[in-house]
């Protein structure tokens, strides 16, 4: 059961790293002139992009860095087995969740699918690293 968990792990970390480096995650809505006749321009961006981070869209690229982290600790974790290691990624995944919600925090024009997705499989990477700290 461990090694079906470390398994799912991986494939969870590659999942989510590939999804953050498209460039359809991070969402940015600029204004338009009132004569344009819309209202905002949105386009999208990779959560790797400093151009969110400099419009102070802050999670997709902490979130990026966490999760970027998370496969480096868990191999770590892998060679070591000490139980401190394991409770750092799951940490570590928390942490990225809760940064790939804080674009909700300016509204939902801000979330995107591919951010849904990613946070989604955040909270389930969250879970196996808790089952595997219990194991």
């Amino acid at each position: 059961m461990k090694k079906l968990f470390c398994i799912a792990a991986f494939i969870l970390f590659a999942v989510i790293i590939v999804l953050e480096a498209l460039p359809y995650g991070a969402v940015l809505n600029f204004a338009t002139a009132p004569d344009a006749g819309e209202t905002a321009v949105r386009e999208t961006f990779s959560y790797f992009s400093l151009t969110p981070f400099g419009y102070a869209n802050f999670g997709p690229l902490l979130t990026a860095v966490l999760s970027a982290a998370l496969p480096v600790l868990f191999v770590i974790w892998l060679c070591t087995r000490k139980k401190g290691l394991i409770t750092a990624a799951f940490i570590c995944s928390v942490a990225a969740l809760i940064w790939s919600l804080t674009p909700l925090l300016y509204g939902i024009s801000y979330f995107s699918v591919i951010g849904a997705v990613i946070s989604v499989l955040l909270a389930a990477s969250a879970v196996i690293m808790w089952r595997l700290r219990k194991a």
